[in-house]
């Protein structure tokens, strides 16, 4: 498992496990638009696992 920054590349995959994963509610703060201005505003904060390529 390699644990790397999270890129506004790697978006539509977290919003995808989200909504699969059940108990994990949505918000507009998990809009892409809002993901991306986070990501840009808070540089090296947030991060994902990956392992396999996924």
């Amino acid at each position: 498992m390699t644990l790397r920054p999270f890129l506004p590349a790697d978006i539509p995959a977290a919003r995808a496990l989200w909504q699969a994963t059940p108990g994990v509610g949505l918000s507009t703060a998990d809009d892409p638009a809002a993901l991306q201005t986070f990501l840009t505003r808070n540089p090296g904060t947030s991060f994902v696992a990956e392992s396999g390529g996924a």
